[in-house]
C-alpha cells in the first residue's frame, strides 16, 4: 500500500511499534483501530460528488484470528484506548452520554449472536467466512506473530516504545475531536455529509469501473465474488472515512473535515482489495478467474 502523506507513514511507523510490543500482527491493530473510528464517526455519510449516491460511512469489520495468537491483547488494548478518551473528555467537562461509550463498547467487542449487531470485531477460526453473510463483512486473516518475551520489554525497543506511544496519544486525539465536535452540534443525531476528492488521477472512478468489470465477466458463474466485488464499492467510500482521520495533519482540526484527499481514499482502496483477497481465498475463490 504506497504512502506519500508524510503523516501516514508517521501513523504506519506507529501502528507497528504498538503491534511489535504486544506481539501481536500490525494488520491485527491497523483494522482494530479502523473498526473503532468507524464506530465512532457513525451518524456519517460519504458523497459522491455530482451523483445521486450516499453511502452510509459505517464499516463492518471482522479480523479472524486463531485461539491464541493475541485477540484478546488487542481488544484490550482498544478498551483501554476508549476508556482513557472517556476520562479525557471528562477532564476536559465535556459531557457525552456514558451509554454511547458503552454501546461502543458492546459492538465492537461484546456483542452477543443474540443481538442484531450480530459479529464483534475479533473473531476466532470457527467464524464461516464462506456464508451467504460473509460478503457484508470486510474480513482480514493476519499471519499470527509470535515474538519472544524480550520483545515486549520497553526498554529494550525504544524505538518502537516512542512509536507506540505517539500512536496511541494521536489516536485518542483523534478520537476526542471527533466525540467534541458531535457534543457540540446542535442535533447530536444529526447526520454528518462527506464527499469524496475526485481530480485528473480519478482514485474512486478507476477502482468502481475495476469492479464493475469484476462483476460483469462473474456474474453469471460466480455470485459470491459477484458480491464482494459489488459490496467493495460502498466500502471504499466507508472505509476512505477512518483513513481520512488517521492522515490529518497537526495539530488535529476541530472537527473531520467535510473533503476526503485522495491519498486516503487509495488506502481505503487498497486495504478494501486486501480484504477480499483474504475472503476469497479462504473461501477457495480464484481472484481472477478468467
Amino acid at each position: 500500500m504506497p504512502i506519500s502523506n508524510r503523516h501516514a507513514q508517521h501513523f504506519c511507523q506507529g501502528c507497528v511499534g504498538v503491534a511489535s510490543l504486544l506481539s501481536v500482527p500490525p494488520l491485527a491493530i491497523l483494522v482494530g483501530v479502523q473498526g473503532l473510528l468507524s464506530f465512532a464517526i457513525a451518524q456519517a455519510e460519504v458523497q459522491v460528488p455530482n451523483t445521486m449516491w450516499r453511502e452510509p460511512g459505517l464499516l463492518w469489520l471482522a479480523i479472524r484470528m486463531p485461539t491464541g495468537t493475541g485477540k484478546s491483547i488487542i481488544k484490550k488494548y482498544l478498551i483501554d484506548l476508549l476508556r482513557n478518551v472517556r476520562e479525557r473528555l471528562k477532564e476536559d467537562k465535556i459531557s457525552f452520554s456514558d451509554q454511547t461509550f458503552e454501546k461502543l463498547g458492546e459492538v465492537l467487542f461484546m456483542t452477543q449472536p443474540a443481538t442484531a449487531l450480530g459479529l464483534p470485531l475479533i473473531v476466532d477460526n470457527s467464524k464461516d467466512a464462506n456464508s451467504p453473510a460473509a460478503s457484508h463483512f470486510l474480513w482480514v486473516f493476519p499471519r499470527p506473530v509470535f515474538l519472544d518475551f524480550n520483545s515486549l520489554v520497553t526498554d529494550e525497543h525504544k524505538e518502537s516504545w516512542d512509536a507506540a506511544r505517539e500512536f496511541t496519544v494521536l489516536l485518542e486525539d483523534i478520537l476526542i475531536m471527533i466525540f467534541k465536535a458531535k457534543a457540540s452540534a446542535q442535533d447530536q443525531e444529526e447526520v454528518t455529509n462527506y464527499s469524496i476528492e475526485i481530480s485528473k488521477k480519478r482514485i474512486f472512478p478507476k477502482a468502481y469501473d475495476e469492479c464493475q468489470a469484476i462483476i460483469e465477466n462473474n456474474c453469471q458463474v460466480d455470485p459470491f465474488v459477484c458480491a464482494m466485488s459489488s459490496k467493495a464499492k460502498g466500502q471504499y467510500l466507508c472505509m476512505s472515512l477512518p483513513f481520512h482521520a488517521l492522515f490529518l495533519s497537526r495539530p488535529l482540526p476541530d472537527a473531520l473535515p467535510s473533503l476526503i484527499p485522495e491519498d486516503a481514499q487509495q488506502a481505503a482502496i487498497s486495504m478494501v482489495n486486501l480484504c477480499i483477497q483474504h475472503t476469497q481465498l479462504l473461501a477457495a475463490k480464484n481472484i481472477h478467474p478468467q
